[in-house]
């Protein structure tokens, strides 16, 4: 069961059941449509709960482990696009009429140096459905799912009348790591094939 409720549980503004649950990865998608009697007011006062619920015909074990690969709670997008930006964002962003859109930001193309090995930023993990791109670890501490992926940002581009402008890896890690010049040959390839792609 997926519900949104308030922090101390005693009103669930909307609810939905999933599907049994499989012993192997599927996706699931359900609608939160919020009881409007019981919105007084806009509140941040709020949680997004999965629960697990046994029925009469199947019961959880104890000790159970269930893994979540991947988790979205989306609002209205902007233009109703499925999975698509936070109205009020692209909004501001469409008002002040850029003339360039420059993609991804640049910190998060700087690639990561964790222990002995080196995560790159790869434009082309970003393509696909969503539940199949592996997602980055970032600089930041946290895991970016790449929901927002090349495609996005080029059919956001469009969208905005502005020029798409593509950062792509450098070679250069963040932990003071770069990578030697015999070995950037994969990383020119992939900028190269990201040009034929915008293409």
């Amino acid at each position: 069961k997926v519900s949104i409720e308030s922090t101390d549980g005693r009103i669930i503004y909307a609810s939905a059941i999933v599907p049994a649950i499989s012993s192997t990865f599927q996706k699931y998608e359900v609608s939160l449509i919020p009881n409007a009697a019981l919105i007084q007011s806009s509140t941040l006062d709020v949680v997004f709960v999965i629960s697990v619920e046994g029925t009469a015909s199947s019961t959880v074990e104890e000790g159970t482990q269930i893994f979540f690969q991947l988790v979205s709670l989306y609002p209205p997008t902007w233009r109703n696009k499925p999975r698509g930006l936070r109205i009020d964002i692209a909004d501001k962003l469409a008002a002040a009429k850029p003339a360039i859109l420059r993609f991804p930001g640049g910190s998060f193309i700087q690639g990561i140096k964790v222990g002995d090995e080196v995560i790159p930023y790869m434009w082309e993990e970003t393509l696909g459905p969503i539940e199949q791109r592996p997602g980055y670890i970032g600089i930041w501490g946290y895991y970016a799912s790449n929901g927002m992926g090349m495609l996005e940002y080029l059919e956001f581009a469009e969208e905005l009348n502005a020029t798409a402008v593509i950062c792509v890896y450098s070679g250069l890690a963040l932990g003071s790591y770069s990578h030697p010049i015999e070995e950037m040959g994969e990383f020119v390839e992939s900028a190269l094939n990201a040009i034929e792609y915008t293409i």
